[in-house]
């Protein structure tokens, strides 16, 4: 104030000039800023964005829709009651996501990657347009893929010397294949040489190597096509491993068959099954994973405990800080925040309800 005169300071912009990436066809809303000692309105000086509007209280948004990746530039005037007022050229820049559907790259020797050769590719390649529920790839050794679509059907690729893709034959396959005509199928699950799933009406179903009974079937019989094993219909989860196979019920008990050398069945004894056997009597069990090369087993319980359910414990597998083997469940710590649980040959990983990722065994 001098002489009865008082000055009033010009806007200043908050926001930065560089607005965050947006993708294409997608809604978007940026509050732009300035600030000063009156209210500002907020006008573009050149023009915006095709499909985008901007307000007089600074709220920028809008759908932008484009084929190939742009970057825009435009003015925007901050002008306060005073007339003073702060130009700000802006730029955005809008990103185009690649179609939905299912991308595959990598090795294909086997034509496991589904594109109708044995071509390798180095990066992403769009295989299907489809919407896929889950997928799973057994590349260490066996080189195949087994995928179901949103729709409930199963598909499968690659090697199949085991009958592994479930098409009642042994013949390779280079792109994706209906495994039967049914739209019921609702978890898939596979390891090595052997594949299960279970469908919509709580059906268990397995397929291919069975060596050690490990399809439980009841037999050592192998199999090209899915086959029920037994009628129940309450089966909720599934885990293939390599030489024994894991499941969990509805009523959240834990059943196993197959192999038992190592005590990977969570059963203390060395007695190999062909039928699923119930492991303990508890009913708190959430999800299994069955190792691949290694003869170990893990689980989750619905408290959030994680437990060493049998086997092997080389490298640490079991994560109870030795290598010693078990043949019955044995909590691994004590904590109740375990949440999502994967198994490999020689590792695990396994996140907490943090969002935190944990890792142990062998990284080699």
């Amino acid at each position: 104030k001098i002489n009865g005169l008082t000055t009033s300071s010009f806007p200043a912009w908050s926001t930065g000039a560089t607005l965050s990436n947006q993708s294409s066809n997608t809604f978007f809303s940026v509050n732009l800023s300035a600030t000063s000692d009156s209210n500002i309105t907020y006008s573009n000086t050149t023009a915006l964005p095709a499909g985008t509007t901007l307000l007089a209280n600074g709220l920028f948004y809008g759908t932008v829709s484009i084929g190939t990746q742009t970057t825009y530039t435009f003015n925007v005037d901050a002008k306060d009651v005073e007339n003073q007022d702060a130009l700000r050229t802006f730029s955005l820049t809008v990103t185009v996501n690649p179609p939905a559907g299912l991308y595959a790259w990598g090795f294909n020797n086997r034509g496991q990657l589904g594109f109708n050769d044995t071509v390798a590719r180095s990066s992403p390649v769009q295989l299907s347009t489809s919407t896929w529920n889950a997928l799973i790839t057994q590349s260490q050794s066996q080189y195949f893929t087994l995928g179901l679509k949103s729709d409930n059907s199963l598909w499968s690729w690659g090697y199949n010397a085991f009958g592994q893709l479930g098409l009642n034959d042994k013949v390779y396959r280079s792109s994706p294949v209906q495994v039967g005509t049914g739209t019921t199928w609702s978890l898939i699950s596979t390891n090595n040489k052997s594949s299960g799933a279970i469908k919509t009406d709580g059906t268990l179903w397995t397929w291919a190597y069975n060596v050690y009974g490990n399809l439980g079937l009841n037999d050592k019989v192998y199999r090209s096509s899915p086959v029920q094993v037994g009628a129940l219909t309450n089966w909720s989860k599934l885990a293939i491993g390599s030489t024994h196979t894991l499941a969990i019920k509805t009523d959240g008990t834990l059943w196993g068959w197959g192999q038992d050398l190592y005590g990977n069945l969570g059963i203390p004894d060395k007695v190999y099954r062909s039928s699923p056997v119930q492991i303990g009597a508890l009913t708190n069990w959430s999800s299994v994973v069955a190792g691949g090369g290694s003869c170990a087993s893990m689980g989750l319980k619905s408290d959030g405990t994680l437990w060493a359910i049998g086997g092997t414990g080389f490298n640490g597998l079991l994560g109870l800080n030795d290598t010693n083997y078990r043949s019955s469940p044995v909590q691994v710590g004590a904590l109740t925040t375990w949440s999502k649980l994967s198994m490999g040959s020689n590792w695990c990983l396994a996140t907490k309800t943090d969002g935190t990722l944990w890792a142990w065994g062998s990284s080699g």
